[in-house]
């Protein structure tokens, strides 16, 4: 009997895990509609199709519920038809060397020296 119930309640979950995986899709499947129900919405009043397929671009990773909001903000820059300013490419500008440098000699006092060749073990 006990055996029985053990397998009873191990259907139980598997049919609940089953039951809630298929709810899962059924929300993204629905969200989904409406994304697309939406966006066929907002882009239906741009006839030309370059610029219908540059809106839907633009709005290709807005999150659904701020879809309107963005269509708003792009949309004059869509309608103008304004291509993004081109950043100019920084010139590198040119310095004329000759190569000559001056070097700064710093004169070195015997006791100075004698420590240094003490320290490098090159004296006894």
């Amino acid at each position: 009997m006990s055996k029985k119930l053990t397998e009873a309640e191990n259907a139980v979950v598997a049919k609940s895990q089953l039951v809630e995986s298929v709810k899962k899709d059924l929300k993204l499947q629905q969200d989904r509609g409406q994304r697309d129900k939406l966006l066929s919405e907002l882009l239906a009043p741009l006839a030309d199709k370059n610029k219908r397929e540059v809106m839907s671009q633009l709005l290709e990773s807005v999150q659904t519920g701020q879809l309107r909001k963005a269509y708003e903000k792009y949309l004059p820059a869509v309608l103008n038809n304004r291509e993004p300013k081109a950043t100019k490419p920084e010139r590198n500008v040119l310095h004329e060397s000759t190569g000559d440098k001056t070097t700064k000699v710093i004169p070195a006092d015997e006791s100075t020296l004698s420590d240094i060749k003490r320290l490098a073990g090159l004296s006894a």
